[in-house]
């Protein structure tokens, strides 16, 4: 099963949605992160509990990777974070069945099913490239590309055909490292 967990703000520290409430008291909205534990052993990655807003997709990589810095204090490399892989986005569809809008309730986040009821949908970090293309027209397309795959994150679709001039949400998402967790 997925598990949830609550980013502590002051010490960092995971906790349970039951955990953080009994802590937090009367503060349980003060918590901005929350970490999504896959099931099937791929990393566990966090997220904030509201979206950037909408962007074109260049741009937003640009103000996901600003997130980010703000939050490391550094250049995050894109093997550690930026805009959710389709993969990510199944998983945190997966999360919904294991109480993630309840936990982004409880904390004041965008609820995704209403963001969803709304229409919009969120930007993966994949560029699309059509089907039979080689590697050297993978590398040089990825930087300048004019698709790429964007989700509807409540069911886990995903979709290919939305040109990176248009507007969908934005999630920053950082892999997240238990080394350094109490989990």
């Amino acid at each position: 099963m997925i598990r949830i967990f609550i980013v502590e703000p002051m010490t960092g520290e995971l906790l349970t949605a039951k955990e953080w409430k009994e802590k937090a008291g009367k503060d349980v909205k003060n918590a901005e992160h929350i970490v999504i534990v896959p099931e099937d052993g791929t990393p566990a990655f966090m997220i904030p509990k509201k979206t950037l807003g909408e962007f074109p997709w260049k741009e937003a990589k640009k103000k996901v990777a600003e997130e980010l810095f703000r939050l490391e204090g550094e250049e995050v490399p894109e093997s550690r974070g930026g805009l959710p892989t389709r993969k990510q986005f199944i998983d945190i569809r997966d999360a919904r069945s294991c109480g993630l809008e309840q936990v982004l309730e409880l904390i004041g986040g965008d609820q995704l099913l209403k963001n969803l009821r709304n229409g919009e949908w969120f930007w993966t970090s994949e560029v699309w490239i059509p089907a039979g293309t080689s590697a050297e027209d993978w590398s040089s397309s990825r930087y300048d590309a004019y698709y790429a795959w964007f989700s509807y994150g409540s069911f886990g679709y995903a979709n290919y055909g939305n040109y990176v001039g248009n507007t969908n949400l934005a999630l920053p998402l950082l892999l997240y490292d238990f080394r350094e967790a109490n989990v």
